[in-house]
């Protein structure tokens, strides 16, 4: 008997043992479940607070967008610390606050709006509606490309001795193989590919060439260097900031975004800026993300035709303003036709019950 209670009581025991900590593992989940929520929810008050301080941060950091001397450094990456920690849904809001003119120099603005337009990609399919005249005055309110030359990254000095020794570098150049594989060589090294009749004139260069190199050196302006870095850093989020507004814009799925971006597309052909490359590459990421899925198939074909229309105007290879490097020296030429192609013929073709389905869930 003792033996059977004792057993018993030992069994039983354990359940109790067993059920106590099923109850505390349940209300510490609880418990934890409960903190974890009040700790990510935002009241409305620390939302606005938390805009207001991210905001702050990037003025400030704008401000010294032209200041390559230390203090306050510009971030260039996303997303912004002032940006991370929370899980609240603020795309509404910050979309309200960057309609506003935070910055009064537009590049400066669009330094701040591009670290926000994160959130935006947050926004709920319900909101979107809602969003899209917000999205349309911050389009309009674009500027263009940063037209500022690239400054001069070094000198070599002295300069009539680096001259000399360039100029017998372009003279000994060799060209080897056929585009896009041609290889050059200068000096001495192509000396392999130099015909017998001409090695001896080469020679007498190449041992110039040698006398002539350590007689001059390269020297660094590192304030310019981080000038034409900045310049560039700006060009590059003005081009994705752009893309990402068009983009936001076809998930709202109002037919009259086709048309403003159509529009858009169209304007930027006429005055040949680079950024029409980028407004097409958005179209495109839309339509492999599944966001035409959101049109009817009556309001893409005319899609369609408005960009026909742009790109027939815009056949052959032009210079497009914005592709310009350091003093306009080197300049590139691109066809937008050719480059609108295949997003014209498969929205011409197009058949929205085959399109991708993914952003019904986003």
């Amino acid at each position: 008997m003792i033996d059977r209670r004792g057993s018993k009581l030992g069994l039983s025991g354990h359940s109790v043992g067993i059920g106590v900590v099923v109850v505390v593992v349940l209300l510490t989940g609880l418990w934890s479940g409960f903190i974890s929520t009040s700790q990510g929810a935002l009241t409305p008050d620390q939302k606005r607070q938390k805009i207001a301080d991210a905001v702050n941060r990037l003025k400030a950091e704008a401000e010294a967008l032209d200041n390559f001397k230390g203090g306050v450094v510009p971030v260039f990456t996303r997303p912004h610390p002032a940006l991370r920690g929370y899980n609240d849904d603020l795309s509404l809001s910050i979309l309200q606050e960057m309609t506003k003119k935070i910055m009064t120099n537009e590049y400066r603005d669009v330094y701040v709006k591009w670290h926000l337009a994160v959130e935006l990609k947050k926004m709920k399919p319900m909101d979107r509606e809602e969003a899209g005249d917000q999205l349309v005055r911050l389009v309009k309110a674009m500027p263009g490309p940063l037209q500022v030359d690239h400054r001069e990254p070094y000198r070599d000095l002295p300069e009539d001795i680096a001259q000399q020794w360039w100029s017998l570098w372009r003279k000994t150049r060799v060209s080897v193989g056929y585009p896009p594989f041609t290889k050059n060589y200068h000096g001495r090294d192509a000396m392999a590919h130099v015909a017998e009749g001409k090695k001896a004139e080469w020679e007498v260069m190449a041992r110039e060439m040698e006398r002539l190199r350590p007689l001059w050196k390269r020297v660094r302006n590192e304030e310019n260097i981080a000038f034409n870095r900045r310049v560039n850093q700006l060009n590059i989020i003005i081009r994705e900031y752009r893309g990402e507004l068009i983009y936001e814009l076809l998930k709202t799925g109002d037919p009259a975004m086709l048309s403003l971006i159509a529009n858009e597309i169209t304007g930027r052909v006429k005055k040949r800026q680079r950024i029409v490359f980028d407004l097409v590459a958005y179209v495109y990421l839309a339509m492999f993300d599944g966001v035409l899925n959101l049109y009817d198939q009556k309001d893409l074909e005319k899609f369609a035709r408005e960009i026909k229309q742009a790109a027939q105007s815009a056949e052959g290879y032009e210079i497009y303003e914005g592709m310009s490097t350091l003093s306009s020296r080197r300049r590139i030429q691109r066809n937008f036709a050719d480059y609108a192609f295949h997003l014209i013929q498969m929205l011409e073709n197009i058949d929205v019950n085959a399109l991708p389905k993914a952003i019904q869930s986003q």
